[in-house]
């Protein structure tokens, strides 16, 4: 009896250290930011605090680009990009790219896809971008609607509506191994009427690039645009995807395909 007691006390003693065993690593994310035409001041923080209290992440930020190598993006398992602006350099390219192509993951957020103008293999990486003839109407409501149920980014997930702006004629590049996961229809302009990308992805070399050109924010108001369900759980979904090439995060009730 003495015996059992003993075995009894010892497994209870170890069960909590297999419990904690058993916690997944939070994949550690590295965010570009410190220029944009958009509000970075209040998008990065956002995005930030998107990934981490979903439990699964965990940030940093850096906001001078030119600090950025290889040895910095090797401590990291998933870069994602709030920043637009011009070209850093070719330290920088090549680590990008040294980086993505090894088979790591990049997470590109709406005017991200502004950046680096002139630097193709940025654009064949991406997949789209906003180059000449790119525009956008009016901020407002306007529906997503998920075309591509196979993959694990949106498997289950429904169409839904959003209030944003959306990016329209963006300009795809035409070696990229881009896959379009969700797609909205242009209300005006010169490709009113025809649908345009909302999410994407991408393979590049061994790794994995989502893409979203959903996100606008100019002013606190327009934070909406991120606080929705269905941008939210494209961005976590689509980061885990990124960094993994799996998705275990789950579609939230409102959102589950009927």
């Amino acid at each position: 009896m003495r015996r059992f007691t003993l075995t009894l006390i010892a497994l209870a003693l170890c069960a909590p250290f297999g419990a904690r065993a058993q916690t997944p690593k939070k994949t550690s994310v590295l965010i570009f930011s410190g220029q944009n035409n958009h509000n970075w001041r209040l998008t990065t923080p956002n995005l930030r605090s998107i990934l981490e209290q979903s439990g699964r992440f965990d940030c940093r930020v850096i906001e001078d680009l030119t600090a950025v190598g290889p040895e910095l993006l090797a401590k990291y398992d998933l870069l994602l990009s709030d920043y637009n602006g011009e070209r850093i350099g070719a330290r920088f390219e090549q680590a990008l790219t040294d980086y993505v192509e090894s088979g790591k993951g990049l997470v590109i957020v709406h005017a991200a896809n502004n950046a680096f103008n002139g630097w193709d293999e940025y654009d064949k990486m991406i997949g789209a971008a906003w180059r000449a003839g790119t525009y956008h109407p009016a901020f407002g409501k306007y529906d997503v609607t998920v075309i591509n149920r196979e993959h694990p980014i949106t498997a289950g997930l429904k169409s839904f509506e959003t209030t944003d702006e959306m990016y329209c004629n963006m300009l795809p590049h035409a070696a990229s191994k881009a896959t379009i996961l969700a797609t909205s229809i242009a209300p005006s302009g010169v490709v009113a009427g025809k649908v345009q990308p909302m999410a994407l992805v991408v393979e590049y070399g061994k790794g994995r690039v989502f893409h979203t050109p959903l996100g606008h924010v100019g002013n606190e108001a327009q934070l909406v645009s991120q606080r929705g369900a269905g941008f939210q759980t494209l961005l976590l979904r689509g980061a885990e995807w990124a960094a993994t090439g799996r998705v275990t995060i789950p579609v939230p009730d409102a959102l589950k395909e009927n």
